[in-house]
């Protein structure tokens, strides 16, 4: 069972449990996972930006960024106890949630499922991966299915 290392560096109303929730529900829909702790912040996209751009070499704020410590090559930094760290910025996801035209809970929550099935080794480069992970995600959100676009 993993356990959250949560931050909320921005003071974003969103309670540590509600992200507890989210990592229990990921858990009846993912087996395997043998980490004991995943780490996740807050941020505002200051912040994200100077990790986006110090691990991507993007200088700019974006939404989300994980990093699975199951990609770590380096024996002196990987940590076999941690499945790795996810950063949201509330303000992206306050743009994001505009946009979409619902509320910053949701879209965090969407967020940070995302975030968590990357570290978990999902992707959507491919459109079958991405329909495998979104999927996947709307069932643990609790949203009607994934139709795609």
């Amino acid at each position: 069972m993993l356990t959250l290392i949560f931050q909320n560096q921005v003071e974003a109303p969103f309670p540590q449990a509600m992200f507890e929730e989210l990592i229990r529900k990921t858990e009846t829909f993912v087996d395997g996972i043998s980490e004991e702790e995943v780490e996740f912040a807050l941020l505002d996209d200051e912040s994200i930006q100077e990790i986006n751009y110090q691990s991507r070499g993007l200088d700019k704020p974006t939404d989300v960024l994980s990093f699975a410590n199951r990609e770590v090559e380096d024996v002196f930094m990987k940590d076999d106890t941690s499945l790795g760290q996810i950063f949201i910025s509330v303000p992206a996801a306050q743009r994001n949630a505009d946009e979409m035209k619902q509320s910053l809970e949701e879209e965090v929550r969407f967020l940070f499922v995302h975030g968590l099935l990357h570290i978990l080794g999902y992707d959507h480069q491919e459109k079958e991966e991405e329909i495998e992970m979104m999927t996947l995600a709307y069932q643990i959100l609790g949203r009607p299915a994934y139709v795609g676009d």
